[in-house]
């Protein structure tokens, strides 16, 4: 079910934090309405564990500590990204605006998770999960497979917002950016959007679900969705762990279709990189994959 216009932006968390902390305006990555959105759904959910996957300068997660500190709940923030340094050319650590505006309110809830990939920590990070973020490369498989490692971690009636849901039309287009567009429309739930006008066509780049009894029954359809070309391969020791969270969590027939997905773009991106001229970056695909799919 789509929910259009359903919750009222609140543009105020950000405001505020950018008049404490002036280097949110240059780090944060998304769109006012885009935060304020997100700010709403926090409102509305009130969450107490908190899981969000790409962080870069940490400007998404001041918004959110500011939110949450005006709301006064108790709550864990973790936050997860492949980089240790350096996002977009920076020097600092990445997510430096979480920690500054941890410190700034004395927070000691957030727990930042460097240089890995989710299905490194997510054990770790433990189930309770009520409100998921996903804003990490938005090429396939990206947000649609970590939302399946999540997933099994997830409270009922978690919130999972996505962001850059069509960035793959953007002026100029970035047609390989499909990878929130392709779980917010492959998932079951109940989905909520709010139009935005400044936007030709009036469509969000901000999405977000809450997961229902028709998420589980249908979440094959996710898995499903990973069948459409990637951008690139994963590598393989992060494809082993990936798989190994699959394998834990899910029925038969899902890990069916998640080792075809992996085969089919696997062996699609090698011939495409033969095409090209370049070393082909897979050999003896079938044989490698059988080790542990």
């Amino acid at each position: 079910m789509y929910n259009i216009d359903a919750v009222e932006p609140d543009y105020g968390p950000r405001k505020e934090i950018v008049q404490r902390l002036p280097e949110v305006a240059a780090h944060i990555k998304m769109y006012e309405q885009d935060s304020a959105c997100l700010c709403a759904l926090l409102e509305k959910q009130k969450p107490r564990k908190i899981l969000e996957v790409g962080v870069a300068n940490g400007g998404t997660s001041a918004v959110i500590i500011e939110c949450m500190h005006e709301l006064g709940s108790a709550y864990e923030l973790h936050c997860v990204d492949i980089l240790e340094t350096g996002y977009a050319g920076s020097e600092h650590e990445i997510g430096f605006l979480g920690k500054e505006a941890s410190e700034l309110y004395g927070f000691e809830g957030r727990r930042l998770w460097k240089g890995v990939c989710l299905p490194q920590v997510i054990d770790r990070i433990g189930s309770g999960i009520d409100f998921l973020i996903l804003d990490t490369s938005h090429v396939l498989p990206g947000e649609t497979l970590d939302f399946l490692i999540a997933y099994p971690y997830l409270s009922e009636g978690a919130f999972v917002c996505l962001h850059d849901i069509r960035q793959n039309h953007n002026k100029p287009p970035k047609i390989d950016r499909i990878g929130t567009n392709a779980l917010f429309n492959s998932v079951a739930a109940d989905k909520f959007v709010n139009s935005d006008p400044t936007r030709q066509p009036d469509y969000p780049n901000f999405g977000a679900f809450r997961i229902n009894p028709d998420t589980e029954k249908y979440i094959t359809n996710v898995f499903g969705a990973l069948t459409i070309n990637w951008n690139r391969p994963l590598p393989e020791e992060t494809l082993k762990v990936y798989t190994q969270i699959i394998q834990r969590h899910y029925p038969k027939e899902a890990c069916w279709l998640f080792e075809r997905a992996v085969r089919m773009n696997e062996l699609s991106l090698s011939v495409s990189y033969n095409k090209n001229g370049k070393k082909p970056l897979l050999k003896r695909i079938a044989g490698r994959l059988a080790r542990y799919l």
